[in-house]
């Protein structure tokens, strides 16, 4: 963050969880104001041959707030999201190209977004809270996917 100059982040991180990070169970802890609060990413390998991933991770009551970009982003992975609190971020979960994961009891304050998945599969989103939010949740998927991708 450079403020007056770039908002975004570039993708850093107060938690980076790259590639192939399964069975964690993250709990209890204020990461605020990196680029994101979450960054976790499933790997190279998943999106080459669409197997393996960033799986079955705990994200318990935690506060990502005020990260620019966003404040938990998990993409290609299943996960699960509960009771975590997001405020003042662009979107406050990006959840691109996630499948089986659970969003369940977070609360969303002041995002652009509060839940943004984009081709997700198969997802449980329930008793979250949106509170001046422009928009709460967004869910969609592009007609064309890169012709690149294992995934």
């Amino acid at each position: 963050y450079s403020h007056g100059f770039y908002r975004r982040g570039q993708d850093s991180a107060a938690l980076l969880m790259f590639e192939q990070c399964v069975g964690n169970v993250v709990a209890w802890n204020a990461m605020t104001h990196g680029g994101d609060g979450l960054f976790l990413w499933a790997g190279q390998s998943t999106m080459d041959t669409g197997a393996g991933g960033s799986n079955d991770n705990v994200f318990w009551g935690n506060d990502f707030s005020w990260a620019p970009t966003n404040g938990m982003e998990a993409t290609f992975s299943r996960n699960a999201f509960v009771a975590n609190r997001v405020e003042g971020s662009d979107h406050g979960l990006w959840g691109g190209y996630s499948f089986g994961s659970r969003v369940l009891g977070n609360r969303f304050v002041r995002n652009r977004i509060g839940i943004a998945v984009e081709h997700g599969q198969e997802n449980v989103v329930a008793w979250n809270g949106f509170v001046g939010d422009s928009t709460a949740v967004r869910l969609w998927g592009d007609p064309i996917q890169p012709g690149d991708w294992g995934y």
